[in-house]
C-alpha cells in the first residue's frame, strides 16, 4: 500500500503550487473576506473594495494585507500535500482490491480524499478567517481554544455534519466496489 515516487512528486508539486498561490493571492483574500464581513473591527461599515483597501493600508500598511498568512500558508500546503498523498494511498488500495480504476472510481477516490481533508482543515480555516478579519487576536491555538470555549466543540467544524454524511456515503460506495 506504499505510495510510489509519482505520488510523492505530485504531493510535493501540489504543496509548492499551494504556497506560491497563497503568497500571491492572499491580499485579495483579505480584501474579499473583510468586504464580506461588512464592517471593520470597530463596527464601521465598508463602502466597497476601494474603501477596504484604503482602510487596511492606513491602519496597518502592507503588513495588514498579509495578516494571518502563516496559518493560511501552512494550511494550504498541508491541505494540498495531504490531499494528493491520501489520494495516492486510496488509489493504491483500490488497485489492489479492484484492479483498474475507471473515471467514476477516480472521481470517488478524489471525493473521499477531499472530504477527509475538509474534516481536518475546516477548524484551521475558521481560525484563519477570524485572524484575517481582526475579530480574534493571537495564534491559531489561542483562537481555536477561544472558539471551543465560547461556542462549544463543533463551532470549529461549522460544516462537519454535512461533511460527515457525505464521507460516510462515499465510504459505502467504495465498499460496494470492493464486494
Amino acid at each position: 500500500m506504499g505510495v510510489g515516487a509519482d505520488g510523492l512528486t505530485q504531493a510535493a508539486a501540489a504543496g509548492a503550487a499551494a504556497a506560491t498561490t497563497t503568497l500571491l493571492l492572499y491580499p485579495l483574500d483579505v480584501v474579499k473576506t473583510r468586504l464580506n464581513t461588512g464592517t471593520d473591527e470597530n463596527g464601521v461599515k465598508y463602502d466597497g473594495v476601494l474603501d477596504v483597501v484604503q482602510r487596511q493600508w492606513h491602519r496597518r500598511g502592507l503588513r495588514g494585507f498579509y495578516r494571518g498568512i502563516r496559518v493560511k500558508l501552512v494550511q494550504d500546503v498541508v491541505r494540498s500535500v495531504s490531499f494528493f498523498y491520501v489520494f495516492a494511498v486510496l488509489k493504491g488500495m483500490y488497485k489492489t482490491r479492484c484492479g483498474a480504476i475507471g473515471v467514476r472510481d477516480n472521481l470517488l477516490l478524489g471525493y473521499l480524499s477531499a472530504t477527509l481533508n475538509l474534516l481536518f482543515t475546516m477548524p484551521v480555516e475558521v481560525c484563519n478567517t477570524r485572524q484575517m478579519t481582526g475579530f480574534s487576536e493571537g495564534g491559531i491555538l489561542s483562537i481555536g481554544c477561544d472558539l471551543v470555549c465560547a461556542c462549544a466543540l463543533l463551532a470549529a467544524w461549522s460544516c462537519a455534519p454535512a461533511s460527515a454524511r457525505l464521507f460516510l456515503r462515499g465510504l459505502r460506495a467504495l465498499r460496494t466496489c470492493a464486494s
